[in-house]
């Protein structure tokens, strides 16, 4: 409840020699003999008043004498927003004192500042002299055996009229000492006068406890108002605090601004010299420029940072745009296949454009030469994976494939039994992923099953290797299909969709006794037996294949996947679909009665086609399905 104290604003315009020539004339005089200067004075604010007063002995007494309470009355009234009554038991120079005075405590020897007034004890006492001083109604017997209590009635209590600004419980009222002592001289006096048979002794008492009891509730309503007065100037102050803190912010900023700092990199600063109610000096700039250009700078080089990716990130995002408008140019069945973004970022081309070190925006029409260069890049990129794998591939297969009395079939990465998987220790979370031939392995490269799994040609090196087990288990089903290991490729074994059981797992039995064994398509029972190639009775791969009927009925119990995509048109580039979907797609808006597999339609992602779960179909072995 400080109030700041203002600089007077008449006596710093006053030359100094009038100044000393006006308080020699004072002490000459006496305190009665200058009415043209106390005309003059009359135009002061209380605060200059206040420090007037205490300047020397003549202005003192000139202040402080009966003839200038019009002056103090009339510096409070012309105080913005005006001011509270004097109460007629306080002097207007004391009054002035409580209002705008220095927030010091009032007692003797006691040098705590900034504190509060209560206006109903009409003192400005701190907490510590309040409790060496306030005495609670509950123990004032105590305190006071010789005095009658009920002589507090005749007082204003402390907290009577305030908002919580002392102690104790909610009920005790508090009084101050020396008002206890006083009023106990008073009612003393009166009694003693009774006690004599003075004549209108008795009238006398009474209308003196009237007069104090109208007076204590007068004080309490004062007090009140004084308090709201307060409340407002107090509002009023911290306003134009920080309206002069955020001047003198807004004068600090402009001072970097002419630097050449930008008005974004001051946001957030939390400095104490920003805070300061003061005027900014030539001097105070050098500290605050010293204090807050470290942050500034740091400020601004992250915001260039920040910058400097979204700009970048925007440029990927033209990157983006033309290379999906470019991949739907391709045959659809070259969806699966193409290069994922991420390394797309990388090709030399994207690369340069897109961290071009200008703040230029990247138009679409820049990327024009780049894309003529991609086709070229997809091709080198292929023919890059394809090396690596063939260099995994271990030469019996390679000399297999070359002794195949065929034509149709050359290269050794396009056959069935050409089985890859994940592996090192930092793919290890990988190694059941099981990859026959290139085009899954470009698949998997394309469109990586997590998003930190990284998928740049480059990592195919250290990240695949050739599946021994994988191969093992190819063979074991081209065995049991009767088809050539030496020439069947994955996409005959898809065009023949057939059905297997493991016959190294037992059934699973339900509570009424029916037997369910999983059954697996071709490229499930690789993985099944890549997992289950550790325990002992999988050593080696085992299957049954199903009849044709038993196959069609686990089809219709198959769930078929959201991976699919028509290879007539680019309705589903960019989000897969059902298969249902696409099958009915196909027939409906391409014309196709009987949809096949590779030629109409296509799984987007087949690689993740072997971690849909089995289905689990009632049979008897011994007597097929139930």
């Amino acid at each position: 409840m400080k109030l700041r104290q203002a600089k007077p604003s008449f006596l710093s315009e006053m030359p100094l020699d009038i100044l000393h020539l006006v308080s020699h004339q004072m002490l000459a005089l006496g305190p009665f003999s200058n009415t043209i200067l106390l005309q003059i004075l009359g135009l002061l604010s209380p605060r200059e008043l206040l420090s007037l007063a205490r300047t020397n002995r003549g202005f003192r007494q000139t202040l402080l004498a009966d003839n200038a309470r019009p002056i103090w009355k009339s510096a409070r009234m012309r105080w913005p927003g005006g001011s509270p009554d004097c109460p007629p038991d306080v002097s207007e120079a004391r009054w002035a004192d409580l209002l705008f005075g220095d927030a010091k405590c009032d007692m003797q020897g006691c040098k705590f500042e900034d504190v509060p007034v209560n206006f109903t004890l009409r003192r400005r006492v701190c907490e510590a002299c309040m409790a060496k001083h306030l005495v609670s109604d509950r123990v004032s017997k105590r305190n006071f055996p010789y005095y009658d209590k009920s002589i507090l009635a005749l007082i204003p209590s402390g907290n009577a009229g305030c908002r919580s600004q002392f102690w104790g419980r909610k009920k005790s009222k508090y009084y101050w000492d020396a008002d206890i002592h006083n009023m106990s001289k008073q009612v003393t006096v009166y009694r003693e006068d009774i006690r004599l048979g003075k004549v209108g002794a008795e009238d006398a008492f009474l209308s003196f406890k009237s007069a104090r009891t109208a007076y204590v509730k007068y004080a309490i309503e004062h007090a009140q108002v004084c308090l709201k007065w307060w409340e407002e100037q107090e509002r009023l102050r911290r306003e134009q605090v920080r309206l002069r803190i955020e001047a003198r912010e807004n004068g600090i900023f402009e001072r970097f601004e002419e630097l050449g700092y930008e008005r974004q990199d001051f946001k957030y600063l939390d400095s104490d010299v920003l805070t300061v109610d003061a005027e900014l000096t030539e001097n105070d700039w050098h500290e605050v420029r010293a204090t807050l250009e470290p942050f500034i700078m740091t400020n601004r080089t992250k915001r260039l940072e920040r910058d400097r990716r979204a700009l970048l990130m925007r440029r990927r995002r033209v990157v983006n745009q033309v290379c999906t408008a470019f991949k739907i140019t391709l045959p659809p069945l070259q969806w699966p296949t193409f290069p994922p973004l991420h390394e797309l970022y990388q090709m030399e081309g994207f690369l340069v454009l897109i961290n071009d070190p200008s703040s230029d925006e990247l138009e679409p029409h820049r990327c024009a030469h780049v894309l003529e260069a991609l086709p070229s890049f997809i091709a080198a990129r292929r023919d890059n994976i394809r090396s690596i794998l063939l260099e995994k591939l271990p030469p019996n297969l390679v000399a297999q494939t070359a002794s195949a009395s065929t034509d149709t079939i050359s290269d050794p990465l396009s056959l069935a039994t050409a089985t890859f998987q994940c592996s090192g220790p930092s793919w290890s979370h990988y190694r059941h992923w099981i990859l026959p031939t290139l085009s899954d392995v470009l698949a998997f490269l394309s469109n990586p099953p997590h998003w930190h799994l990284p998928g740049h040609a480059h990592v195919a090196r250290d990240m695949f290797e050739f599946s021994e087990a994988g191969h093992d288990a190819v063979v074991s089903l081209l065995t049991l299909l009767g088809l050539d290991v030496r020439t069947t490729t994955p996409g005959e074994l898809d065009k023949l969709d057939a059905r297997f059981i493991c016959m190294r797992c037992p059934a699973n039995i339900n509570e009424v006794g029916s037997k369910f064994h999983d059954v697996f398509d071709w490229r499930q029972c690789i993985q099944h037996y890549i997992v289950s190639k550790g325990i002992d009775d999988h050593a080696t791969p085992e299957w049954m294949l199903l009849d044709a009927n038993s196959t069609r009925l686990v089809k219709m119990q198959s769930d078929l996947g959201w991976d699919w995509s028509c290879a007539h048109c680019f309705i589903h580039s960019e989000k897969t679909v059902h298969l249902y979907r696409v099958f009915t797609h196909v027939q409906r808006t391409h014309n196709v009665p009987e949809p096949a597999e590779g030629v109409d339609f296509f799984n987007a992602k087949p690689h993740k086609h072997q971690f849909r779960s089995p289905v689990a179909f009632e049979m008897n072995l011994q007597g097929g399905s139930s």
